[in-house]
């Protein structure tokens, strides 16, 4: 790990002004060497799930995903949830920059159903960098391979902001054809108006 370059999580936010559910890291970098002309950054973000603890109610729902937490908790492998680039303009000392990573009610992602899982409290997210800076002089350009890391803490509240943005008080899950075919001539036979009230007639919940 090159320890010229250090980042820091400065805050984490629900990013409300994007076309689709995000969640906003505010970054600093800072170098310890002479001023950069440009810096091409990867940013890799997992969530880290050994790094907290669980109620008997979160350890229920995330059997599926990891097997009995109790057991193994510090062998849960980190679970991926964004790659992507970002180009860094010169700077001397520090710079900020915002990663905007994006968030899915689709529950056959392992981040979404782990983060669903959670009844409150704080997401472990660790950020992996590696990239390429590029230091001048008056005679030559000096290039620089790195990698680092940082780590925050993301309020589960946060993640749930940004899907609230976008999709109020709804939640998404995938069947195959099959099934929504025999859902919609359900719905057809019964003359439901909405998806709500042929779930609510299958499950006989009152409406």
């Amino acid at each position: 790990m090159n320890g010229r370059f250090e980042f820091t999580v400065l805050d984490v936010s629900a990013e409300r002004r994007a076309a689709s559910p995000a969640v906003r890291f505010r970054l600093r970098v800072r170098s310890d060497g002479a001023p950069l002309h440009a810096m091409v950054l990867r940013v890799h973000v997992q969530i880290e799930p050994a790094r907290r603890g669980y109620s008997a109610g979160e350890e229920m729902l995330l059997r599926e995903l990891f097997g009995e937490t109790n057991d193994a908790a510090g062998d849960i492998r980190p679970l991926l949830w964004y790659e992507g680039a970002v180009a860094l303009e010169a700077f001397s000392d520090e710079t900020e920059f915002d990663v905007c990573v994006p968030c899915t009610y689709d529950t056959y992602v392992a981040g979404t159903r782990y983060v669903t899982a959670l009844h409150d409290g704080e997401i472990p997210v660790g950020l992996l960098f590696s990239g390429t800076a590029f230091r001048t002089s008056a005679s030559e350009v000096c290039v620089e391979e790195f990698r680092s890391e940082a780590h925050a803490q993301v309020p589960v509240q946060t993640w749930h902001d940004a899907m609230d943005a976008r999709f109020p008080k709804q939640a998404w899950i995938r069947i195959d054809n099959v099934t929504f075919d025999a859902l919609c001539r359900y719905r057809a036979e019964h003359a439901l108006m909405d998806w709500e009230s042929t779930f609510a007639a299958l499950l006989g919940v009152p409406r």
